[in-house]
């Protein structure tokens, strides 16, 4: 556990909701299918993928008050000032793409939901990860308030109404950048996200990297497509695009958090 913030290095602590209780109020209020016992609210499985074509294996599962995931790696000064900022700005687009009644998304609002899907991913992932999380993520995160240019964020719709899914793992790559002579390996990591009618992925990359995006099934929100910044070869898809003609199942959902390459394109 890092000692002060992992965002900027302060403290005292507090506990940040991984998934933001408004979210999780209007979900139980608006789409929760499954009954439950009348004093449960959420059903909590923790499962990991041993390999990239395996099935996800289940290592647990309980029930709670509600489906809570909550870290303790935030100071005050950030939960309630830039964080919270953030989290209301996106809550408007969430609910409406929870409930599937966005169609097309304008360039401010992938903005918004790369943002808020970035911070989510760093928090979780440094507080769930077997392997230490490297606090570059969430230092850069910080001094930008804006995720890496280099970072992918696509998001989708499950194929079945889910409750919600969190998953996440931390890797390295090899890469070469640009006037180097020789690869060199470098920290990344993959996070998904399903609640509703909604999922995503967010993808960590130190370096502008090739990575096939399946357009049937997933939408980028960033980087965004009219940057000086990003090369062309790396933007994933044309502005306004939602919803994607296909569906997620909820193992691609499970292996988009432990595969960067997931769900991968047909043809």
């Amino acid at each position: 556990m890092p000692e002060g913030c992992i965002f900027c290095g302060g403290g005292p602590l507090t506990r940040e909701d991984v998934i933001s209780t408004w979210f999780l109020v209007e979900f139980e209020r608006r789409v929760r299918q499954t009954p439950l016992p009348p004093s449960v609210v959420g059903r909590h499985r923790r499962s990991r993928v041993e390999t990239e074509d395996s099935e996800p294996v289940v290592l647990g599962e309980w029930d709670a008050p509600k489906p809570e995931v909550v870290a303790k790696l935030v100071c005050g000064a950030c939960n309630n000032g830039w964080m919270s900022e953030i989290d209301n700005a996106a809550k408007p687009i969430l609910l409406l793409l929870i409930d599937g009644m966005k169609a097309g998304l304008t360039r401010a609002e992938r903005r918004l939901l790369a943002r808020w899907f970035g911070m989510k991913s760093v928090v979780h992932l440094a507080s769930e990860t077997a392997e230490p999380f490297p606090r570059h993520w969430a230092q850069e995160f910080y001094r930008e308030r804006d995720l890496p240019i280099t970072w992918r964020v696509r998001i989708g719709v499950p194929a079945d109404r889910v409750g919600v899914l969190l998953g996440g793992a931390t890797f390295t790559y090899e890469s070469r950048p640009p006037l180097s002579p020789f690869p060199i390996r470098l920290p990344g990591f993959t996070w998904s996200w399903a609640i509703g009618d909604l999922s995503a992925q967010v993808i960590g990359l130190r370096h502008f990297e090739t990575l096939p995006m399946n357009r049937d099934l997933l939408v980028s929100v960033w980087p965004p497509e009219f940057s000086d910044r990003v090369p062309t070869e790396f933007i994933d898809s044309v502005p306004g695009e939602w919803p994607p003609n296909g569906r997620l199942t909820i193992q691609q959902i499970h292996r988009m958090g432990h595969n960067a390459l997931e769900p991968r394109p047909t043809g």
